[in-house]
């Protein structure tokens, strides 16, 4: 205990000393908006067939754009929705979309990059069967069809996919809810679409699964909610192995302390999304005193590999706020969501952030597409540029288009075709004299060459819905600056993560109030891979060329 204690102090002593000599230094800070957010590289709609929203996005992987997904209404046809990727450009340029449709309603929720493509995944309904089911297309760096699959837990019932990963045996693993019991549900489908063993968790009443990463241990992380042995609901994880049972001898659950004297915990907590950290997980969501009472705050929590919480924040702009999405370089944690002045959406915008390593949250703010909009995912370029995509409508009730904005990263500028330079006739020679005429000096014939004027090329012309502040490049403090205190902080930094990765304590303190218990242990599924599985499917693995519907259009603007 005393070598803890002493190793305890010296970070705390550390860093406290660093932060007295950088007193000035954060003056300066300040001054110059070092925690403005990056300036923005793009602010783009995406106009779809009636009522349409962008859930996801990933990095292109055969260049430097991106490719989201979502859903839209069909272009004709007798479906209610399709599901929706489309690519843009480094800009944020449409390239190119396609269609596709399993039953009258398809929705895609989430997406993954594979080597040389993507496999998208949500529900599809309105089949002869009633009931809703999962989906999962797998198509090719084109957004050609390889392989549809929709699957089940049990026939008729309500099922419903929030998010998929790519195993490292190149399989997939989707997780969500089944309203056969009100449990979280996990599918597993090989890399060609065909469907392997399903699990289902309990964490009590209303348990749903919105958020699923891998696990450096094995076996994959889970995220989302459920009301455990009390009638709040709770932010829940847990993990679980290759064979579906679950690693931790009880599932985890988390929820906000309160203000409230005669309630001491919040009574809605909601993990919607999740990434890897570099020494654990970032779990982004919602909380609120009351949900009833039309408001939220955000809430970002990182736990370790075994779930303990290392940090935790709540903010907000508004009287509403959610957070959506998170993309991380792992030390690095960007989040995205929605605030609004309440629960309908009315004047609802964007959101997104930044912590750092520590949970210090280095920057936030709101954005605005038409007047409601917000974020549903997030994705980073390979220079921490941040591209949020939702969708954004004239009011909270109108048909929306699908949204994306770009934070950070390096500024690309549209290009603009050069003009090319007007053909000049060549000038028609004049007659010289045969003799110079006496008294007169002799002068050379007037056939000069003209030379063509240069045409200058032409300056690009920003685009109306692309937005670029002037700040495009950050600047940060000089050294001098720092001078001593730079020091002494780097030597707390050191200590601190010594202490925190190397010596492996996991004490979590619950400074933001933020209370963690166990939940009952469930011990894995209720169904554990029959061999029935495959006829639990609508269809096995489609082909390309029979897949569903398909379409390509250019952007609308």
């Amino acid at each position: 205990m005393t070598r803890d204690y002493s190793r305890r102090e010296f970070v705390a002593g550390c860093g406290c000393a660093g932060a007295a000599a950088l007193t000035g230094g954060t003056a300066v800070a300040a001054a110059t908006g070092q925690d403005d957010a990056p300036p923005t590289r793009w602010n783009r709609a995406y106009q779809g067939e009636g009522n349409a929203v962008t859930n996801a996005a990933v990095p292109a992987v055969d260049d430097d754009g991106f490719v989201f997904v979502g859903a839209r209404e069909p272009d004709s046809g007798d479906n209610d929705r399709v599901a929706w990727l489309y690519k843009v450009d480094a800009t944020g340029e449409l390239v190119r979309e396609e269609t596709y449709s399993r039953q009258s309603t398809t929705v895609a929720n989430d997406l993954v990059a594979t080597r040389d493509g993507y496999v998208l995944a949500g529900n599809t309904s309105g089949g002869p069967d009633g009931g809703r089911d999962g989906f999962a297309v797998g198509v090719d760096a084109e957004g050609a069809s390889r392989w549809q699959q929709s699957f089940w837990f049990a026939p008729e019932s309500e099922d419903a996919v929030n998010a998929i990963v790519q195993r490292p045996d190149d399989g997939f693993v989707c997780a969500g809810r089944t309203a056969r019991f009100e449990d979280g549900w996990v599918q597993r489908l090989d890399s060609d679409g065909g469907v392997g063993r399903e699990d289902t968790y309990s964490g009590g009443d209303g348990s749903t699964l919105y958020g699923v990463a891998n696990h450096p241990d094995g076996g994959y992380f889970l995220a989302g909610a459920g009301s455990s042995n009390t009638e709040d609901l709770q932010g829940w994880i847990l993990h679980v192995d290759d064979d579906g049972s679950q690693v931790w001898s009880s599932s985890q659950f988390y929820r906000q302390r309160s203000d409230s004297a005669t309630n001491p915990y919040n009574d809605y907590n909601a993990f919607y999304d999740v990434a890897r950290a570099d020494q654990g997980f970032v779990l982004v969501g919602a909380t609120a005193f009351d949900p009833a009472s039309g408001q939220r705050e955000g809430w970002v929590m990182e736990v370790n590999n075994t779930g303990v919480r290392q940090w935790a924040d709540r903010l907000g702009t508004d009287r509403y706020t959610e957070l959506h999405g998170i993309a991380s370089t792992g030390i690095k944690h960007f989040v995205v969501g929605e605030t609004a002045t309440n629960s309908t959406g009315v004047e609802a915008r964007g959101f997104a952030g930044m912590y750092d390593l520590v949970g210090n949250r280095q920057w936030s703010a709101p954005y605005s597409g038409d007047t409601a909009g917000g974020f549903r995912g997030a994705a980073l370029d390979d220079n921490e540029g941040l591209v949020c995509v939702g969708r954004t409508a004239s009011t909270a009730s109108a048909d929306a288009d699908g949204w994306s904005v770009k934070v950070g990263g390096e500024a690309v500028e549209t290009p603009t075709p050069t003009p090319s330079p007007t053909p000049t006739p060549s000038p028609t020679p004049s007659p010289a004299p045969s003799s110079p005429t006496p008294g007169t000096p002799e002068t050379s014939p007037t056939t000069a060459s003209l030379t063509p004027t240069r045409t200058p090329t032409a300056t690009p012309t920003a685009t109306p819905d692309t937005v670029t502040t002037d700040a495009d490049e950050g600047g940060g403090l000089p050294l001098a600056t720092f001078g001593v205190g730079f020091v002494i902080v780097a030597l707390g930094a050191g200590g601190y993560l010594y202490y925190r990765f190397v010596h492996g304590d996991d004490e979590g303190g619950d400074g933001d109030g933020t209370v963690a218990g166990p939940g009952p242990g469930t011990g894995g599924s209720l169904i554990r891979g029959s061999p029935s599985a495959a006829s639990r499917t609508a269809s096995s693995a489609t082909s390309a060329a029979s897949a569903g519907a398909s379409s390509l259009k250019t952007f609308r603007r």
